[in-house]
């Protein structure tokens, strides 16, 4: 598995892409601060071992720069004039920031606001809040280690996507989306299997009403006679007396 990971890391600096090392270096913080948390300190200096060491990293990372970031910021203005005030809730269709812009906001955020408005935003942020909250709840209720390891690799994902959505347009690749989602199914999928396996008591919490009731409930063939009440000690002894 590590050599696995290494290989990955390796594979991934070797791209030259910028938004794909920092997606890397959010999963890395993930899985470390889950596993080892002392060893987070270790990634700056590795970060900037990578830096000194590989060809190319540093010409990658100073090529362009400002030209990159003044066009973003310029498209993410442009983007958000194409939104009129009486389409802010419902926004201005799917599409509409390719069509008049000719290339795509590089923001998943912002072309979803423009998109398909507040409304829509909100469902997209509650989707994913929804999908945060499965991945913790998971990764610390399922029993299974390697279902707990998935639960985490996906933590990892979700956290690495949300960040790198901040300057990509992640939801329109179908490839990344086939993978992302297969994951959240295995994710929930676990969940849901976890919760079958689990006996009913643990499902279902009685209320503090039904508690109490049940704390004060006679055991069964042990209960009052109709009409009556439970003999007391002094029944008995009249009963054991009573030719």
């Amino acid at each position: 598995m590590a050599l696995l990971a290494i290989g990955i890391a390796v594979c991934t600096v070797a791209t030259f892409t910028r938004i794909a090392w920092v997606g890397l270096a959010c999963i890395a913080v993930v899985l470390l601060a889950a596993r080892r948390p002392g060893a987070i300190f270790l990634l700056p200096i590795l970060a900037l071992a990578v830096f000194a060491v590989v060809p190319g990293v540093q010409e990658r990372l100073a090529l362009g720069n400002s030209t990159s970031e003044e066009w973003r910021f310029e498209q993410w203005s442009n983007a958000l004039d194409l939104l009129v005030p009486w389409q802010v809730l419902t926004g201005m269709g799917l599409g509409t920031v390719e069509f008049f812009l000719g290339e795509e906001a590089h923001n998943d955020y912002l072309r979803i606001l423009v998109e398909a408005g507040v409304l829509g935003l909100a469902v997209f942020l509650w989707l994913y809040a929804r999908l945060l909250q499965a991945g913790l709840h998971a990764y610390r209720t399922l029993a299974s280690g390697h279902d707990r390891d998935v639960a985490l690799a996906f933590l990892a994902a979700l956290i690495a996507r949300l960040v790198m959505s901040v300057t990509d347009n992640l939801t329109l690749h179908p490839a990344i989306q086939w993978y992302f989602w297969a994951f959240a199914g295995l994710v929930v999928a676990s969940l849901l299997a976890n919760e079958a396996s689990l006996p009913v008591e643990r499902l279902e919490r009685p209320s503090p009403e039904d508690s109490f009731a049940r704390a004060r409930r006679p055991p069964r063939g042990r209960g009052p006679p109709p009409g009556g009440s439970l003999p007391g000690p002094a029944s008995k002894a009249t009963a054991v007396n009573d030719p």
